[in-house]
């Protein structure tokens, strides 16, 4: 999965920046705990997912 088509993300400035899935896993994580359920490997799956889902998408820079 590190082989994502997408390389860059528009932040919310709507300043391109370098895509970087830990930033959704470390986002899903904190929301993970915030409930109790504290689990890192289950927030790097999901974060797998969503770049799954963004790339079938066809989008190439998505935005936050």
């Amino acid at each position: 999965m590190e082989n994502s088509k997408i390389k860059e993300i528009m932040k919310r400035d709507g300043t391109i920046v370098p895509f970087d899935r830990k930033k959704i896993t470390t986002a899903i994580y904190k929301a993970m705990k915030s409930t109790g359920f504290e689990s890192y490997n289950e927030a790097d799956r999901l974060s797998q997912l969503v770049v799954k889902r963004l790339e079938e998408m066809g989008m190439e820079v998505p935005k936050v």
